[in-house]
């Protein structure tokens, strides 16, 4: 504001004497391009800048250190996991092969072999424990091997089994129910 009220009437100025003295030296023209006019000044030429590369601050090396170590991290656990997965893969379609092959009907050895090892799996894992922690993990391990290699068979106990274990449930608790039945029946008699 203050420039437009107090440069503009010195530049018009100028620009006047700068006119006057130019119609002076050349008689024929009298007007002047506003280019001519001293308000403009040719604009210095650029020239390419060369990079100047400063040494990185405290903060700016200790920001790109920690980069770079995210950037590796990262780099090292999508190649771990791709590796995992291609293990995982592997572990699979060998394991489906080896059930495929114990659950044929000529493979009798095999199956009876795997069984065992399986209840002497559980063994080693019921170590620590008493009798009764090895006897359970034992039959546990040969149980669960066993239902691998005789799907059918395995359905058809574990039916079988939990029958058993319903009755012994129904035992246990029903007993109890009924105890208590009857105190509820021995009271309304009483009543009567």
């Amino acid at each position: 504001m203050i420039s437009n009220r107090v440069l503009r009437p010195l530049f018009i100025s100028a620009a006047a004497v700068v006119t006057d003295a130019s119609k002076s030296e050349h008689p024929r023209d009298c007007k002047c391009k506003p280019s001519e006019l001293p308000i403009y000044t040719k604009e210095p030429e650029c020239k390419p800048q060369e990079m100047c590369i400063t040494e990185p601050g405290p903060l700016e090396s200790t920001i790109g250190t920690v980069r770079r170590a995210v950037v590796t991290a990262f780099d090292q656990t999508k190649q771990i996991m791709q590796t995992t997965e291609e293990y995982a893969h592997t572990a699979l379609a060998h394991t489906e092969g080896t059930i495929t092959y114990l659950r044929q009907e000529e493979n009798v050895v095999p199956r009876y072999g795997a069984v065992a090892i399986g209840g002497f799996s559980g063994f080693i894992f019921g170590l620590r424990g008493g009798f009764f922690k090895r006897f359970i993990y034992t039959s546990a391990g040969a149980l669960g091997i066993a239902a691998i290699c005789y799907p059918a068979e395995a359905k058809e106990y574990s039916k079988i089994g939990l029958g058993y274990v319903m009755i012994a449930y129904n035992f246990i608790v029903g007993d109890k129910e009924e105890k208590i039945k009857e105190a509820n029946n021995k009271d309304v008699k009483r009543s009567d």
